[in-house]
C-alpha cells in the first residue's frame, strides 16, 4: 500500500490502472493524432525533400551532443489544476498532449526530425516512428512502478535524468545514420 498526498491508501495496481495505463494510451493516441495531422499537411504541400530530413537529422545529432544552443520549444506545461477531473482523465489528457509532442517542451532535437519525417515519408511510415517515440516516453513511468524504484522516487528521477544526459551521444548516432542514409 502507498499513502497518497491526500491521505488515501492506494495499491500499486490501482495507481497503475488509474495513472500509468491511461497515460500510455494517451501517448499512443497523441502520436496517432500527430501522424494524422502531418499526413493532412503533407497532402496540402508537396512532400519534403529527403535532403531536408537528412540535414535536420545531422543538425539534431549536433544538438544532441550539445554542440549548438538548444532549439526552440514551447514553454507551456499541462496545468496541474486539470487534475480536478480525476486521476484517470488527467493521466489520459496528459498522455495525449505529450503524445502529440509539439504542444509542450520538446526534450530532444530528434523530435523535430520525427516531425519532418512525417512530412517526408507519409502516414504509414511516420505512424510507427511516432508511436515508438511516444511509447519511449512512457518507459520511465512504467519503470517507476517497479519495486526497487518505488521506495525512492526522487532518487529514481535523479538517476533517470542523469542517465538520459549520458545517453545523448547514443541519441546522436542513429540521427547521423539517418542523415547519411538519406543523402546516399
Amino acid at each position: 500500500m502507498v499513502v497518497t498526498p491526500s491521505g488515501r491508501r492506494s495499491s500499486i495496481g490501482s495507481r497503475y490502472l488509474a495513472r500509468i495505463l491511461p497515460f500510455t494510451l494517451g501517448l499512443v493516441v497523441g502520436a496517432v493524432l500527430l501522424a494524422s495531422l502531418l499526413a493532412a499537411v503533407r497532402h496540402v504541400i508537396d512532400p519534403l525533400p529527403g535532403v531536408v530530413v537528412s540535414a535536420s537529422a545531422a543538425f539534431a545529432a549536433v544538438a544532441a551532443l550539445q554542440l549548438v544552443p538548444s532549439l526552440p520549444s514551447s514553454s507551456w506545461r499541462v496545468p496541474r489544476g486539470w487534475n480536478i477531473a480525476g486521476e484517470t482523465p488527467f493521466a489520459l489528457a496528459f498522455g495525449v498532449i505529450l503524445g502529440v509532442g509539439v504542444l509542450t517542451a520538446i526534450a530532444t532535437a530528434g523530435f523535430y526530425v520525427i516531425v519532418l519525417w512525417g512530412l517526408y515519408a507519409g502516414w504509414s511510415e511516420a505512424l510507427p516512428v511516432l508511436v515508438a517515440f511516444a511509447l519511449g516516453r512512457a518507459v520511465p513511468s512504467h519503470l517507476a512502478m517497479l519495486q526497487r524504484f518505488r521506495s525512492d522516487v526522487p532518487m529514481f528521477t535523479w538517476r533517470l535524468a542523469r542517465l538520459l544526459r549520458a545517453l545523448r551521444p547514443a541519441e546522436a548516432a542513429p540521427l547521423v545514420v539517418l542523415a547519411v542514409t538519406m543523402v546516399a
